[in-house]
């Protein structure tokens, strides 16, 4: 039989550091609460308002994908979420995005480009609701199968929002201007890939009319065109510069006033049908540029459209 003596001088420290823990246990768990208090105050959604993180992904592939959405509440004012990028009156994002709003009924339509299905439907906003919603984009054609690319030669978008409204339009490749009131927005050249989906060139010219637009596409250099010239002057001015560098001549709307002009001279690549001219559904203003048409046959939102299309057939 034995024993283990245990120094008094450790029995003693070990009674002190239990007194020390009982005294500021407290002070502890006070500590504790306010942290926590801190934390939920911090995350608490503002008073009447809730959350739905949306999901967006191909039907097919199940894949995340960009779309541009449309939104209005229940007395039929559009609504831009902050946490989205708006676009003209719509906004766009990139697989996900978390919508906090107000409470109440809200519906939306959704869209990704002419080759998938329009999703349209609604949803309630709930006080203090954290929901989350999977919506699933249908594609019912794929033209780049069949060797057709969709593209842009009239792109007139802010840089920074050029890669997600190419990915929310499925465009392979697009032609950006940079500010499109004026003739003189020749970028310096450059193509920015879009990972293996295309590109878009920056390298774009365009001569801005009122008869009409020319762009000038994949400049390798600077070309004159500049502001001040008025629609008098040759529509052919600039073409010199152009063919010298091999550049893809665009006429944008065939509405153009000399479009019977251009043709003849067997120097443009192409001409834009459904072009910038025509209006999406929410817009409300005409276009001005051009031959405008009679404006109780054709009027907006649809006008513009049908003006194009009675322009194709003529």
């Amino acid at each position: 039989m034995f024993g283990l003596a245990i120094p008094a001088a450790t029995t003693t420290l070990k009674l002190s550091l239990e007194n020390r823990l009982r005294r500021h246990s407290s002070k502890i768990r006070t500590c504790l609460s306010l942290v926590m208090l801190l934390i939920a105050a911090r995350n608490a959604l503002p008073q009447g308002t809730g959350e739905l993180e949306l999901r967006v992904v191909d039907a097919d592939t199940k894949e995340p994908i960009a779309v541009r959405m449309q939104l209005r509440n229940r007395r039929g004012v559009l609504i831009t979420p902050s946490a989205a990028t708006k676009i003209g009156r719509q906004f766009c994002f990139d697989g996900e995005i978390l919508l906090q709003l107000s409470v109440g009924q809200y519906t939306f339509t959704m869209e990704r480009g002419p080759e998938y299905r329009t999703r349209t439907g609604s949803f309630e906003i709930s006080r203090s609701a954290e929901d989350n919603k999977t919506v699933e984009m249908l594609r019912f054609v794929d033209m780049a199968n069949e060797g057709w690319y969709s593209g842009d030669l009239d792109v007139d978008h802010p840089a920074k929002q050029l890669k997600l409204f190419m990915l929310a339009e499925d465009l392979r490749i697009a032609a950006a201007r940079g500010w499109p009131e004026t003739r003189d927005t020749q970028q310096t050249p450059d193509v920015a890939p879009l990972g293996n989906q295309g590109f878009c060139a920056h390298d774009v010219a365009a001569d801005d009319r009122q008869i009409g637009r020319v762009n000038f596409c994949l400049l390798k250099s600077v070309i004159p065109v500049t502001r001040d010239a008025d629609d008098t002057e040759s529509p052919f001015s600039f073409m010199r510069y152009a063919k010298q560098q091999q550049a893809h001549v665009d006429l944008t709307t065939l509405t153009h006033a000399d479009l019977p002009t251009w043709i003849a001279s067997q120097q443009l690549h192409s001409v834009g049908l459904l072009n910038s001219n025509v209006r999406h559904p929410l817009a409300t203003a005409a276009s001005t540029i051009g031959r405008v048409p009679d404006r109780t046959i054709y009027a907006p939102p649809l006008g513009d459209g049908r003006w194009a299309v009675t322009s194709y057939y003529e």
